[in-house]
Order: structure tokens, then sequence, then C-alpha cells
């Protein structure tokens, strides 16, 4: 993207703040519901431990963990699958209208296939070969971090 990116119109500023206050309320759904399970499945095993002599007991036990699992599992899959087609459109947004300097000065380096990155250094980048540090960087810590390694090995299979 070369030159100034256009001014953010007030609707797009709108939906902008909207995506964000979105994600943010994700993240706290997500918290949520794995709060629940964990209460439920601490819950079950405290009965279990307590050793009621019960008929049936241990197969409702287990059929509640089960779905437990599978009922907050799929919950939380559904939420993230949300939360990734925001932070994509929230890309494309950063991409039209905001500079790179912009973006780096927040913090909010999103370089990739919507922008190239100006030279940089081989220190300024996760791997070293001048490739951008978009993704890693944001959500996982500078580069260098003890988390950047594990952010790369699971987003960019390295």
């Amino acid at each position: 993207m070369s030159g100034t990116p256009p001014p953010m119109p007030q609707h797009v500023a709108s939906i902008y703040k909207e995506l964000l206050d979105g994600l943010r309320s994700m993240k706290q759904q997500q918290w949520t519901i794995t709060n629940y399970a964990v209460l439920l499945l601490a819950a079950v095993f405290a009965v279990a431990k307590a050793g009621l002599n019960v008929p049936h007991l241990s197969s409702r036990l287990n059929l509640l963990i089960a779905l437990t699992a599978v009922i907050g599992t799929g919950l939380l899959i559904r939420i993230q699958y949300n939360m990734a087609r925001s932070r994509a459109r929230l890309d494309k947004m950063d991409a039209t209208y905001f500079s790179y300097q912009e973006l780096e000065s927040t913090g909010l380096t999103r370089v990739g296939k919507y922008e190239t990155r100006p030279a940089a250094a081989a220190s300024d980048t996760i791997s070293g070969d001048g490739s951008s540090r978009s993704f890693c960087s944001v959500f996982c810590g500078a580069a260098g971090s003890s988390f950047t390694g594990l952010c790369n090995t699971f987003y960019r299979g390295k």
C-alpha cells in the first residue's frame, strides 16, 4: 500500500468500534464458559469422590462429564470461529485505513497479504529472514519472548 491511507468515515469507525467491542465480549464469554465447565467438572468429581451409594451414579456422572466436555467445547469453537471472522474484518480495515507507522506506534503491526512491510533489520523479525511479525508479535508477545517460539510452532508450523 503506497501513500497515505484514506481517512476513516464515521460509519466505518462505528463498525470498527463494534467489532472491537464484540471481540471483547466474545473473549469474556469464552472465560465464562470455561469457568462454568471447570466448576461443573469439579462438582462432578467431588460427588464421585464422596462415594455416595446411589444406583447408576457413576454412569450418570460419566454422562455429565461427556456432555460438559462436548457442549463446552462446541460453544468455545463457535465463539473462536466468530472471533476469527471479526479479526479478519479488523485486519482488512487496519490495512485500508491505517498506515504501517500508525499501526506500529500502537503495537498493532498487521502486515501480511494486505500491505508490504518496509525493509527491516533481521533482529526486528521473529524468523530473522525479514518476514513480517504480525500475528505472533501481536498475540504472543514481542519477538524473542518465550511465547513467540510456541506461537510460531502453532501458527506458522516452524
